[in-house]
């Protein structure tokens, strides 16, 4: 199976948007004194794990979106959030 959504352009240019478009994330939570979650870390996990892949071989699964929620939980407590 190709890389999380692969079959739908090139993984280099996707990874590099994405990081481009983190790093501005990053620098606004910078700015304003916001805290944010990297995702996009355990989100690369899925080009070799399948099951964090919906069956629709582009969308998250269920699974990854739980590992999604886990990484914004520790933020919010690492910030004493709600």
């Amino acid at each position: 199976m190709p890389a999380s959504g692969a079959r739908f352009g090139s993984p280099q240019s996707s990874e590099a948007g994405i990081r481009a478009f983190n790093k501005i994330i990053a620098q606004a939570g910078t700015k304003y004194n916001l805290p944010v979650s990297d995702i996009f870390t355990v989100s690369q996990k899925a080009s070799s794990d399948p099951s964090l892949i919906a069956d629709d071989g582009l969308h998250p699964s269920a699974k990854q979106y739980t590992d999604w929620t886990n990484v914004i939980y520790k933020t919010l407590q690492n910030n004493k959030l709600p």
